[in-house]
């Protein structure tokens, strides 16, 4: 229900940007200074990341802790005859909590977005992650882009409308990859030699995998998928997309 109702509010707001445009009524936006917070974080752990509206970045440092940076954002519509939008009304509201829950293993990272205010707005937090390089990691966006760079172990992705982008150093045997996108492109960047195994579908897209002999890609009608064994296999890849298109890449 939650992706449902900013997936609306997101498409709802580039309406009304469209009609202030054609209007004249002014848009304004407003950024938030920048914060950064540091939690201990032991290499092989957990942690999880659910954003609501913002660009999520994520990856690899050599420290046994996690650095969460980010910043707030809002669009706001007013009236040329009204009054300035006081942009901490809303900034009040926007926070980005990290927490240990007892239902979720490992650390949370999530954001929190401003509900209750009348005036058309537009809010965001854009989020840049610094994580040990191994881990599990589990991505959940409900709106905007995803990079993912120099993680390995576990990687689940979850993205509603926005582009999904894996840069994943030499996987090794028994690690994964999986990915679910609602609407957007996926690209998973592998280097030379990679061993692993893959599967993709796209529903309405295409899927390129020149680069890696042993995929098999049919593209047939509006949608594609593609299946094989890389290199004798090794690790798991699993990309499913419902509106975009899925690339495999050589970095």
């Amino acid at each position: 229900m939650k992706t449902k109702i900013w997936e609306f509010m997101a498409f709802g707001f580039a309406a009304v940007v469209m009609v202030a445009g054609l209007t004249g009524c002014p848009i304004r936006e407003f950024v938030d200074q920048e914060y950064t917070e540091t939690r201990d974080f032991a290499p092989g752990g957990q942690l999880n990341v659910q954003s609501i509206i913002g660009d999520v970045t994520v990856s690899a440092w050599n420290q046994n802790a996690v650095s969460v940076t980010y910043r707030k954002k809002v669009s706001v519509f007013y009236r040329w005859f009204g009054p300035m939008p006081d942009p901490d009304t809303y900034f009040d509201q926007m926070a980005v909590v990290i927490e240990t829950s007892a239902n979720t293993p490992g650390l949370t990272v999530r954001d929190v977005m401003p509900v209750t205010i009348e005036r058309p707005y537009s809010p965001s937090i854009e989020l840049d992650i610094k994580m040990p390089a191994r881990a599990v990691l589990n991505v959940g966006q409900d709106v905007g882009d995803v990079t993912i760079t120099g993680i390995h172990g576990t990687i689940v992705a979850q993205v509603n409308v926005g582009d999904l982008t894996i840069d994943h150093p030499v996987p090794l045997a028994g690690e994964s990859i999986a990915s679910a996108v609602q609407i957007g492109d996926t690209k998973l960047y592998l280097p030379e030699g990679s061993a692993f195994d893959a599967e993709a579908v796209t529903r309405v897209g295409r899927i390129t995998a020149g680069e890696f002999w042993g995929i098999n890609v049919v593209n047939d009608g509006l949608g594609a998928q593609a299946a094989g064994r890389v290199n004798g296999g090794g690790a798991t890849v699993n990309l499913d997309t419902d509106i975009g298109d899925i690339a495999f890449l050589r970095e």
